[in-house]
Formats: C-alpha cells, sequence, structure tokens
C-alpha cells in the first residue's frame, strides 16, 4: 500500500494534503475488509460503491461525502494514467450520481409492520426449508430453480437468475454443449422482457458481465451489495427494456477449493441489503456450491462403484474359468462339485486333474481373507500347485513343494489350507495330505460318520513341519464329502450360523452312491 500512495502524494502540494489523507481513508477501509494488500489494479466499483454506502449509513454529512468522492476520483484518473487500470475499469469508476440520494440510502424492508425476531424466525424457517431441497433433491437443476424462488420471496424481491459454468452446469443436466459462453444459465425467475426474450439471448452471450469477469479473476468471495449490470443495460438499449431493473446483488456459488457461478438478485434501485440480507445470500450461495459438489462426489463415487462392479464381474468370470467345467470319468465313482463364492470373488477353489495309471488328483483350498486380495493369491496358488504338483509322487510331496514356493515367492502375509488327494480307482483307495484345512467328512455304507484330520500345517506359514501323507480305502455306498469354511461359517437372514454340527447331519443323509 505504501509505495503507491507514497508515489501519489508526490504529485500534490501541501495544500492538497487532504486530497491524500482521503485515499488514505479509503485504503485503510479497503485493507480493513480483509483484503492483503491495498493493490489499485484490484480496485472495482462494486468497492468504491460499498465504500461510498459506508460513508453515508455512517453518518457522513453530504459535503463530507462529496470532497471523498471528488479526491477518490482523482485517485482514479491517476491510476489509470499511470497505467494501472484499464480504460473499461475507469469508466465504472466514474459513478453517476456519485452520491446516492439520502432517500435509497435505506435499508430494504420486506414486511412493514414484522417485528426484527419475526423476520429473523421467517429467513430461519427459509434457509432451513431450502437447507433441506438442496440436500434431499436427486434434481439438482429443480432444487436450484426452487432455492431461487423462496430466496426472492424471503427477500421481497422477484427478479434473479443462476450462471453455472459450462461443466457446471452439463452436470446438472443443463444442455451446455452448444452454449455460446462458458457461463451457462440454468435457472432465472420473473425476468424482466429484454432478458427473456430470444432464449435469454443476452444473458447467455460471451463475453462475461462484470460479476462473471470478477469470478474469474478470483475476486468475489462473499454476496456484495450492488453490482451494475451489464446485461440489464444492454437489455435496455438493445431489447426493449429492462422494466427499471439496472442493479443486482451478486452471490458468488463457491466452496474451498471449487468455484462454480453466480446467483444474482435484480433491484430497480440503489437499495442497499442490510447485513442480514448479505449473511442470508452468502449462506445460500454456499448451500447451493456445496450441494454441487455433494454431487459430483456422489456422481464420481457412483461411476466409481460402477467400475469396480465391472472389474469384480470379469473377475468372477476370470476366476470361474480356473474351475473345472467337467469332472473325468473314474470307473467305479461318481465324482461331484459345486463352487460358489460369497462375494463376487473369493479365495476358495477346487481342482481336479488326471495322472498316469487312471490316477486321479484332486484338490480342495481355502485362502485366508476374502475378496480380491484372497482371489488373486487363490490364483498364484492354484498355478504353483500345478507347475509343482505333476512332478510329486504324493501328496504330501506336492503340499512341501507348494509351501516352498510359497515361502519363497510371495511377501504377502496370507495363508492356504489345502486337502490334497489322489484317488486310484483300482484299489478304491485315496492317498491324502490335509495341510490345516477343514477335516473331509466321510460317510460309511453303515452310516457311520468319519473325519479325515490334519496331516500337516498350514500352507504359506512355516517351512518346519513336515507334511505327512494318509490314506483311506472306499467301500461301495462311502461318501467322501470335502468343503471349505464357507460351508460352516454360512448365515441365514437372521444371522445365524450354519455350523458343523448341521453339516453333519446334512452328511448323514446322503444316499449311499
Amino acid at each position: 500500500m505504501k509505495p503507491t500512495l507514497e508515489q501519489y502524494a508526490s504529485f500534490f502540494q501541501h495544500s492538497d494534503a487532504a486530497v491524500v489523507d482521503d485515499v488514505r481513508d479509503f485504503a485503510s477501509w479497503y485493507v480493513g475488509r480483509g483484503t492483503a494488500e491495498f493493490d489499485p489494479r484490484r480496485i472495482s466499483d462494486v468497492d468504491y460503491r460499498t465504500y461510498l454506502l459506508h460513508l453515508g449509513t455512517d453518518g457522513m454529512s453530504r459535503g463530507e461525502m462529496h470532497q471523498k468522492a471528488e479526491s477518490l476520483q482523482r485517485f482514479f484518473a491517476w491510476i489509470h494514467d499511470e497505467g494501472l487500470i484499464g480504460a473499461d475499469d475507469f469508466k465504472r469508476l466514474q459513478v453517476s450520481p456519485l452520491i446516492l440520494h439520502p432517500s435509497k440510502m435505506k435499508f430494504r424492508k420486506t414486511n412493514d409492520g414484522d417485528t426484527h425476531e419475526s423476520k429473523e424466525l421467517y429467513r430461519l424457517r427459509t434457509l432451513y426449508h431450502i437447507s433441506e431441497i438442496l440436500n434431499q433433491s436427486t434434481d439438482l437443476k429443480g432444487a436450484i430453480d426452487s432455492t431461487l424462488k423462496g430466496l426472492l420471496e424471503v427477500l421481497g424481491l422477484r427478479t434473479g437468475w443462476v450462471s453455472l459454468w459450462k461443466e457446471t452446469a452439463g452436470f446438472i443436466g443443463v444442455e451446455a454443449r452448444d452454449n455460446p459462453h462458458d457461463f451457462c444459465l440454468v435457472s432465472s425467475c420473473n425476468l424482466p422482457k429484454g432478458l427473456e426474450q430470444d432464449d435469454r439471448r443476452i444473458l447467455r452471450r460471451p463475453p462475461d458481465c462484470y460479476c462473471q469477469r470478477l469470478l474469474r479473476e478470483g475476486r468475489l468471495s462473499h454476496a456484495v451489495n450492488v453490482v451494475e449490470c451489464d446485461r440489464l443495460h444492454e437489455a435496455e438499449r438493445e431489447a426493449g427494456g429492462s422494466e427499471g431493473f439496472l442493479y443486482h446483488a451478486t452471490v458468488p456459488l463457491i466452496t474451498k477449493d471449487a468455484s462454480h457461478g453466480n446467483l444474482n438478485i435484480a433491484t430497480k434501485d440503489w437499495e442497499l441489503f442490510s447485513g442480514s440480507d448479505l449473511r442470508l445470500l452468502s449462506i445460500v450461495g454456499q448451500q447451493i456450491a456445496s450441494a454441487i459438489e455433494r454431487g459430483k462426489l456422489f456422481e464420481q463415487t457412483k461411476r466409481q462403484q460402477q467400475r469396480i462392479e465391472r472389474e469384480l464381474s470379469i473377475a468372477h468370470s476370470v476366476q470361474a474359468s480356473f474351475i473345472p467345467k467337467q469332472l473325468p470319468d473314474v470307473s467305479g465313482f461318481s465324482l461331484a462339485a459345486e463352487w460358489r463364492s460369497a462375494r463376487e470373488v473369493s479365495g476358495d477353489f477346487y481342482d481336479v486333474f488326471p495322472l498316469d495309471g487312471d490316477r486321479v488328483a484332486f484338490t480342495v483350498a481355502d485362502v485366508s481373507g476374502k475378496g480380491v486380495p484372497a482371489a488373486l493369491y487363490m490364483a498364484t496358488v492354484r498355478a504353483l500347485l500345478r507347475e509343482c504338483g505333476g512332478g510329486c509322487a504324493t501328496p504330501g510331496d506336492a503340499l512341501r513343494e507348494l509351501n516352498k514356493k510359497l515361502l519363497a515367492y510371495s511377501s504377502s502375509d496370507m495363508f492356504v489350507t489345502m486337502f490334497c488327494g489322489i484317488l486310484e480307482p483300482g484299489s478304491s483307495t485315496i492317498v491324502y495330505a490335509n495341510g490345516g484345512h477343514e477335516p473331509p467328512l466321510l460317510k460309511r455304507a453303515s452310516g457311520a460318520l468319519e473325519t479325515l484330520p490334519s496331516t500337516g500345517p498350514l500352507l504359506g506359514v512355516s517351512g518346519q513341519e513336515p507334511f505327512e501323507n494318509a490314506s483311506v480305502t472306499l467301500a461301495p455306498g462311502d461318501v467322501l464329502f470335502i468343503y471349505t469354511d464357507g460351508a460352516v461359517d454360512a448365515r441365514d437372514e437372521t444371522g445365524r450360523e450354519y455350523g458343523l454340527n448341521r453339516l453333519k447331519k446334512c452328511v448323514e443323509t446322503f444316499p449311499a452312491s
């Protein structure tokens, strides 16, 4: 602030010190409104008009206000001559008349005779209603329309409009692709004829109006009292009238991280919006901007969820392709299998493949955890088992080699339980190894129920313990049931677990094959 003002002061004689003091007063007021520094390049007619209104409502005499205004006019002329502001900005700062008539410098009244408390209660109810509309509606365009109408009603005004950036307008469902400007008109209420005609051409066409330019440059952070409106003046000149509307209050629709557009409330006179009015406007502007942000976040989340669902559906298909489509025909035996994932993908799997001498190898396994991590680990386990299993003489050897590879290649803290067996049809014998898996249930033809316990540890945890082999001979009518813990952990709609006892009772009812 100091260099500019000191440079300016050097242009005046001692007798004109009052002019410099007037400019200093304006600069102090400007900085006191929260601006970091006094930069003449950022002064707008909104600042100037608001300052004049501040002086008048603060009780300054008309003569003193004229002096302040004339001092500022000289300052604006100087910064224009110095090239700090352009011709358009300088023209806007030539406010005419310089001082508002006292009859126009009044707080706008909505319902004469109402008490302050009743007005504030009415505003709070309106804010609550607007908040409900914006928070609950899935139709943001309709919610903005309703908000604009409600806001005009509580302010006792009739005309307003909302313009949003093209990207945001498209997001809320307004056709913005062919819009001639990157601001799109998305809502309006009781526009004067000059703005309404020809598909509201004046509000839709480029270039930026003044409030849009302020928003684009990041110079609007809250509701401002009065902006002399380019669009309304254009309507008066070109399109058959603005019905007396020349000014509007402007509300930026912004959040901490994003700018979405402006909401404008038009007036016919220089009506000073009260502090309560401006707070109401700013709160509603923040609510609209927040509703847009929430809508965008919801839409992003929805798209991401759809993408994840598509990817999981593909993953399910890929995982299902690992499961054998057909089981081999084995003389004297009937084989049956079923795989269902609790989620889109899972860590459970089974595999069946032939060996030499009519033997058949089979395995049922369960990876710790659920979902995508378990499914990926399952694919690794299956591939490694196929790689090392074919060269092993016994199931115990296969599990030992698989365990070595898992410990060597995988840095995951996941583990695997696995039942691995080889069926020898000629002798009706199954040689097996059980690495920490659920004990299979063997129902004899006599009805007796047996279990095949573990013969080794979990896979992927330790390389110290051995994997022993065991064998069982099947007689006609015997049924061997191998399962994962998903069968006993399953819950019904009441949350009750299926449990091992119910599973055993179910197996006991199996008919002799």
